[in-house]
């Protein structure tokens, strides 16, 4: 059977706007895009992590512990930097994450211009980097509850989900 039921042209159907309900919310959409542009930044910089590591290294498996360096904060911090974002502003949290991730990329950065980076410190620095982006991460996904509200909550995380990939 045909639904007679005629759509104005443009008109978008409620289950489109149940779909992007949070990006009603500006300050959904400026958290939306900052993690669509902080997610391209951190892809760039693991492939040039991997590149750089290569190519001091020579070694396949010394890439594997770098990205390791990078991941292991997220098993240990993890639960650490839930604890602190439920007592803390999660705005000012993830300011002071990504000021915290700018000061690694800069260190990594100038050492590197200074042909001084030794894979210690790499490794280090790989390291700070991880525990940086866990608070990040964290602070984040409650913030988008804090923006949309439990009502919305699953609709803000699954949008900042898809920014993520």
């Amino acid at each position: 059977m045909h639904n007679s039921k005629a759509r104005r042209p443009g008109a978008h159907s409620g289950r489109y706007n149940e779909l992007v309900a949070a990006l009603r919310y500006a300050d959904f959409r400026v958290l939306w895009v900052s993690t669509v542009s902080n997610q391209l930044g951190q892809g760039i910089q693991q492939v040039l992590l991997g590149w750089l590591v290569f190519e001091m290294t020579g070694s396949g498996g010394m890439v594997g512990l770098v990205f390791a360096a990078r991941s292991a904060p997220n098993l240990v911090i993890g639960f650490v930097a839930g604890a602190v974002t439920d007592r803390w502003d999660r705005r000012s949290l993830m300011r002071a994450s990504v000021v915290g991730m700018i000061l690694c990329a800069g260190l990594l950065g100038f050492l590197v211009s200074i042909d001084r980076l030794a894979i210690w410190q790499l490794m280090l620095i790989t390291f700070f980097l991880g525990a940086f982006q866990a608070f990040y991460m964290t602070a984040r996904q409650t913030y988008v509850f804090d923006i949309v509200g439990s009502a919305g909550a699953i609709n803000g995380i699954a949008l900042i989900s898809m920014a993520q990939r």
